[in-house]
C-alpha cells in the first residue's frame, strides 16, 4: 500500500491548531514545543520546519486570532442599520470572541513589553483596526446627522481606551447577558452627549 503524503497546508494547520489549543489552555510559559508536537501527532523537528521558534509559533496564532476578532466584529457590525446599533454590536461581538478565546484578551491587556515584547506589533495592529471600525462609525454617524463630534480621530481614539478600561471586567467577571445589560446603560448616557439636536427632531 503506498503511503498517504499530507499536503504542507494541511500539516502547517494541524501545528497550528495544536498550538492554539495549548496556548490558550495553558499560556505561553507552560506551553512546550514538545507538547505541541505531540498533540499534532508530528515530530518535533517538523515544528521547526514551519515555524522557526515557539515565540514565532505563539505569534502567528495570536495575529490569526486578532484578526479573526476584527473580521467577526466587522461581520456583526455591517448587520446593523445605525451607527448606534452598530457601536453596540462592536462591543458585544469582540466580547462574545474574547469570552471564546480569552488568549487574546490576556495579551491585549498586558502592558506594552510587559511580559513578550514580540507581540507589540500584532496588538498595536488589532488596536488600529478598532480604532478603524470606530471612525467608520462616528462618520457615519456625522455624515448622518445622528452625532455630533468635532474630532472624529480623537474621539475614536479616546473610545477605543475607554472600551478596553472596561472589557476586562465584561469579559472576565460577568456573564454576557449582564455585560450587555451594562453596556446598554453606558452607550445609553454616550449616545445622549453625542446626538445631534438634529437627529432629536
Amino acid at each position: 500500500m503506498s503511503r498517504i503524503i499530507e499536503e504542507p497546508e494541511t500539516l502547517h494547520e494541524r501545528i497550528l491548531n495544536a498550538a492554539r489549543d495549548l496556548f490558550s489552555h495553558f499560556g505561553f510559559k507552560k506551553t512546550a514545543v514538545d507538547d505541541i508536537a505531540k498533540k499534532a501527532r508530528v515530530a518535533k523537528g517538523t515544528v521547526y520546519n514551519y515555524f522557526q521558534s515557539k515565540e514565532d509559533l505563539f505569534q502567528k496564532v495570536f495575529r490569526e486570532e486578532g484578526m479573526n476578532m476584527i473580521s467577526q466584529i466587522r461581520e456583526a457590525v455591517k448587520n446593523k442599520k445605525t451607527p448606534q446599533d452598530k457601536f453596540r454590536e462592536m462591543i458585544i461581538a469582540k466580547i462574545k470572541y474574547y469570552k471564546e478565546f480569552c488568549l487574546v484578551h490576556d495579551i491585549s491587556h498586558q502592558r506594552a513589553g510587559a511580559l513578550l515584547p514580540f507581540l507589540d506589533q500584532e496588538r498595536d495592529d488589532i488596536t488600529r483596526n478598532e480604532i478603524k471600525i470606530i471612525k467608520e462609525i462616528l462618520e457615519e454617524g456625522v455624515n448622518n446627522s445622528v452625532f455630533q463630534v468635532k474630532n472624529i480621530s480623537v474621539t475614536a481614539k479616546a473610545l477605543a481606551i475607554a472600551i478596553k478600561g472596561l472589557e476586562v471586567g465584561w469579559t472576565l467577571e460577568m456573564e454576557l447577558e449582564d455585560a450587555s445589560a451594562e453596556i446598554d446603560s453606558l452607550l445609553m448616557i454616550l449616545f445622549h452627549g453625542l446626538e445631534s439636536r438634529s437627529g432629536n427632531r
